[in-house]
């Protein structure tokens, strides 16, 4: 294990294999001069996401419990880095990445960072949307110093701080990795959108189309599934992973 690791970058993976050679290779590619590690969580694959992860300089621990917010809990747990950045398997990252992110932490008030992400312009309604999402998201944060969202495939914040508060709900299985997080952390001091830090996605999500898409999924099992389970301090509404 490495020694006085500045981030640790946690990887969420459940049957990626389509994905994950790419998104590692971009993390791995970084140019900054600190030593960083990665973790992919393999979250019960059935594929080759591990044995393509076994591949690349990353540590792969297992979670059995099945959920994006349990595997970003293992990894959370499992990381020794100052500094953890919540990432995707369907994104990749631009070389200077991870000294935009860590340069992002130089205020001591700062407990976390955020950027912006541009998605694949396939279908473009998608590519719109989230343009116009984090046009306003910026904007806001701009006028006010206020974040209103967070995506965890572009967000880090200080280890011992989230430890501090009891780490990811894994209740929440809608939310939980980007609402929640945001909403206790900020109490804890400065969380900061970064407009530099910049990646990019996969529009895979909404390829089954705007309705179900943005309606559905985006209402029915992101927020109504987020309150309810905030209310009832248990997840009621279960979504399922999207792959292509």
């Amino acid at each position: 294990m490495k020694r006085n690791v500045a981030i640790s970058i946690v990887v969420p993976a459940y049957n990626e294999e389509k994905l994950i050679d790419r998104c590692l290779t971009s993390l791995l590619s970084q140019d900054f001069n600190l030593p960083y590690e990665i973790i992919v969580v393999d979250n019960n694959s059935t594929d080759q996401t591990s044995a393509i992860a076994q591949k690349y300089n990353v540590r792969i621990i297992q979670e059995s419990r099945q959920g994006v917010v349990f595997a970003r809990q293992k990894g959370l747990t499992c990381a020794v880095g100052k500094i953890v950045a919540s990432v995707d398997c369907d994104a990749t990252y631009p070389n200077s990445w991870l000294a935009i992110l860590y340069e992002s932490f130089y205020d001591s008030h700062t407990v976390a960072v955020a950027g912006t992400p541009t998605m694949e312009a396939n279908p473009y309604w998608a590519y719109f949307w989230y343009k116009s999402c984090f046009y306003v998201i910026k904007s806001v944060y701009g006028l006010t110093g206020y974040l209103v969202y967070v995506g965890a495939y572009n967000f880090a914040f200080r280890r011992q701080t989230f430890l501090d508060l009891g780490g990811y709900r894994t209740y929440l299985d809608a939310g939980g990795d980007e609402l929640d997080p945001l909403s206790r952390l900020r109490i804890c001091g400065k969380v900061m959108f970064n407009p530099k830090l910049k990646m990019k996605i996969s529009a895979r999500r909404y390829r089954q189309g705007f309705f179900k898409s943005m309606l559905i999924d985006g209402i029915y099992y992101y927020y109504v599934s987020y309150l309810l389970a905030k209310i009832f301090k248990h997840t009621s509404i279960r979504n399922h992973p999207i792959r292509e």
